[in-house]
């Protein structure tokens, strides 16, 4: 699963998108595979008997969709992969053309790695909660534990090395392979002092840096930072067919309503350079030959999409995750014991409201208010109306959202009528 205390940030990222769209959890006993229908992944399986089954070493993509291993292909076709014994959930996928599929099997407690190959089947102690699997150039199997160390196995599986994260850092996950005995992580470091919030929680602030397993030594390869409540992650490095390695920066600051940015980065011969902005919730999954595939999350049914990213755009190409951890449902939040038994809370909707914003002042706010075509819908806003929606010092106008119409649909015809605050208007939670 997504590490929880480095993705915490980072899920903020797509929190109040979910929040909006009502997202609903791939459920258990999906069979293998769903198409793309008008843009979007089907909200049901293509069909009862699922797909034809990988050939071994067919070229592709490997990625779970709902509970289910599967191959999308250079021709952009699914394939059931061979089915690996899972007790929990499979939560991410790595496939070696070799040396077969390995599962990150996610279950209540500790999880654990299922393997599946010419060899037989087998089944690896994950050592605590198991994220970013992967296969080693040597045919080694590599992962992150509890989003603070990475962990590799020797080729049979008899033995695994811990690699603890770089001195003076908070943890090390997300491992890519270079070179057979050379991995590039994320790092999370400690951010400045300056950069810690009132409530005693602190900004993040991710770095790649490089491993060394035959000198036993870390080395810093870009050199991101952050200050005051800004905050800086790094999701999915991927190495590309030439070396580079690729990977997904997504930043934003925590006092801020609107959403973060996502932007592809490229690492090449020891420079980080910024490659293009990416639509919001886009992460990397591979490739296939030498096609750049992205992870999309449709916040409306929970789920990841596949897209083959090209100068054009991004094409959908099938549904399922790769890279990152799928959407089914947690065991270990599934797990938690039952509270006693008490009459059920009437749990009321969040208050929703387009914003505008933000202003300096309320004379400010209302001076915008006047200029927008239906003024008197308006309301001027600051922190102890809507301290969800607003940081303190800081005003918005805000409209209620009917309850009768999507978020979107609204938020959409202000900016029809008003696109010079395309990047100033928003959704947001307006209660107290």
């Amino acid at each position: 699963m997504l590490p929880r205390r480095i993705a915490a940030t980072a899920a903020a990222a797509v929190g109040l998108t979910l929040l909006l769209a009502g997202t609903v959890h791939g459920q258990p006993g999906e069979p293998a595979g769903r198409p793309v229908q008008d843009g979007v992944c089907a909200a049901s399986p293509a069909s009862k008997g699922g797909h034809p089954l990988a050939a071994p070493g067919q070229a592709g993509l490997a990625a779970v969709d709902g509970t289910a291993a599967i191959l999308v292909g250079t021709d952009h076709a699914t394939r059931a992969l061979p089915a690996v014994a899972i007790r929990g959930v499979a939560r991410q996928v790595a496939r070696h053309p070799s040396r077969g599929v390995a599962v990150i099997d996610d279950l209540a407690g500790g999880d654990r790695i299922a393997i599946a190959g010419p060899a037989g089947t087998r089944s690896l102690p994950g050592g605590g909660e198991v994220s970013d699997l992967t296969w080693t150039p040597r045919g080694e199997l590599a992962w992150t534990v509890d989003a603070r160390s990475v962990r590799v196995s020797d080729v049979d599986g008899r033995s695994v090395r811990a690699i603890a994260p770089p001195p003076r850092t908070l943890g090390a996950h997300a491992p890519t392979f270079t070179e057979p005995t050379r991995l590039v992580a994320v790092v999370e470091e400690a951010p400045p002092a300056a950069s810690r919030l009132p409530a005693g929680e602190s900004t993040v602030v991710n770095n790649l840096w490089s491993y060394d397993q035959a000198a036993g030594r870390w080395t810093r390869l870009t050199g991101f930072s952050v200050a005051g409540s800004v905050w800086s992650a790094i999701r999915t490095p991927l190495v590309a067919p030439g070396g580079d390695v690729l990977f997904v920066r997504v930043s934003g600051d925590a006092y801020a309503t609107e959403l973060p940015t996502f932007t592809l980065w490229r690492l090449h011969q020891g420079l980080a350079r910024a490659e293009r902005t990416l639509p919001g919730d886009t992460v990397l999954a591979g490739w296939l030959g030498t096609e750049l595939v992205v992870n999309r999350l449709d916040a409306r049914r929970g789920a990841w999409q596949l897209l083959r990213a090209s100068g054009a755009g991004f094409t959908p190409i099938g549904c399922g995750s790769a890279l990152v951890a799928s959407t089914a449902p947690d065991p270990d939040v599934n797990a938690e014991p039952a509270a006693p038994a008490a009459p059920t809370p009437v749990v009321e909707e969040p208050e929703l409201a387009v914003a505008i914003g933000d202003f300096g002042s309320p004379a400010a706010a209302a001076d915008a208010r006047a200029r927008l075509a239906d003024p008197a819908a308006w309301t001027v806003a600051g922190h102890e109306d809507a301290p969800y929606a607003v940081r303190p010092g800081a005003w918005i106008l805000l409209q209620p959202i009917r309850p009768e119409e999507e978020p979107s649909a609204q938020l959409q015809r202000l900016r029809a009528a008003h696109p010079e605050l395309e990047e100033r208007s928003f959704v947001v939670i307006a209660g107290r």
